[in-house]
Formats: C-alpha cells, sequence, structure tokens
C-alpha cells in the first residue's frame, strides 16, 4: 500500500494537478452513489407554460354583458389588448351565464385580431337551471401576437334574453425578452 501511495505521488509530479486521483489499484471497484450519478439537469419550461421574471399578468373579466332576446344576436364580452413589443399567453378562458335554464343557448369564441382561436370557437355552457354558471378552461396555453386584439364574443341561439359573462387571463412580456431567454421559438 506504501509502494502504491509513493508510485502515485511520484506520478502526481509528472501529471498536472488535475490528474491526480486518477490512478487506481487494479482491484479497484466503483461504486455508485452521489459522486458518480450523472450531473444535474435543468429542466426548462417555455414561456406558455411558466412566466418570464419580467412578465405582468392580465386578467379581464365581465359578469354583466347582456344579450338580446333575438336567435343570432351577438354581444363583445370582453376585450384586451397587448402591448406593441410584447407577446402574450392566454392560460385561462372561462365562461358565464348568470341565471341559466334549460332553454339557455349561447356559444362564446375567443378571438385574436377578429379570428375564431381554434378549439375556442362556439364554446357551450350545458343548458340547465342554476342561480350562476361558470366554465372553466384552465391551462389554456394559447399564444397571442405582438400588439394583437383578444376579444370574446357570443352568440343566442334562443329566443331568451340573458345575461352572460367571460374572463380571459394570462401574462405578456416583452418578445426581445423572450428571444434572449428562448431563442426563435
Amino acid at each position: 500500500m506504501a509502494r502504491m501511495r509513493g508510485l502515485d505521488a511520484m506520478l502526481a509530479r509528472h501529471m498536472g494537478v488535475a490528474d491526480r486521483g486518477r490512478i487506481l489499484p487494479e482491484n479497484f471497484v466503483e461504486q455508485s452513489g452521489p459522486a458518480n450519478t450523472t450531473p444535474l439537469v435543468r429542466n426548462v419550461y417555455p414561456p406558455w407554460v411558466y412566466k418570464l421574471p419580467s412578465s405582468q399578468d392580465f386578467n379581464t373579466e365581465a359578469y354583466d354583458v347582456a344579450i338580446a332576446a333575438a336567435i343570432g344576436a351577438t354581444a363583445n364580452v370582453l376585450s384586451f389588448q397587448t402591448p406593441p413589443t410584447f407577446v402574450g399567453y392566454i392560460q385561462i378562458v372561462s365562461i358565464y351565464v348568470l341565471s341559466p335554464t334549460a332553454a339557455q343557448d349561447v356559444t362564446w369564441t375567443l378571438r385574436i385580431n377578429g379570428a375564431p382561436v381554434p378549439g375556442y370557437d362556439n364554446l357551450l355552457f350545458p343548458p340547465g337551471v342554476a342561480n350562476f354558471g361558470v366554465r372553466d378552461y384552465s391551462d389554456t396555453q394559447v399564444r397571442v401576437p405582438n400588439g394583437a386584439r383578444v376579444t370574446m364574443t357570443a352568440s343566442n341561439g334562443s329566443a331568451n334574453a340573458w345575461t352572460i359573462g367571460g374572463k380571459i387571463a394570462g401574462w405578456f412580456h416583452s418578445t426581445v425578452e423572450e428571444q434572449r431567454i428562448y431563442g426563435d421559438l
């Protein structure tokens, strides 16, 4: 054993400091454990899942929008616009009906710059009797381009008037900051 230490010291003098400890006895068996595990890997989630430190939240909602008692009547429920150099991500979409009945037949559509968002057009609230009805679409992950206008509209499919509402919530941040962290997505 003393001979091994002497040999190790002699080799260490001829090898760089970084190579010390690499000479192992022939009968050495590598053990598993913290020193032999793979290096730490960090997950970096995209900006539509977790906001950047510089992101700003938005939460736009309306509870008291009247839609006329006519089949085909429409109402603008709410709208929001991202700043010109900011990109946004919608995380929550909700639709509301005050005192729905079995005759209620209203559809909601989420729009970006006037165009329906696929998967979020013609959203329905199931007809039924209640004091107040809410349908929530969480974890939406819809990207909103720079300076875009986000709107929610509703269309009445019955001859009854309704009090309706909606909500869109999420965050926005500078496009430059997003590209600095993620590159071109």
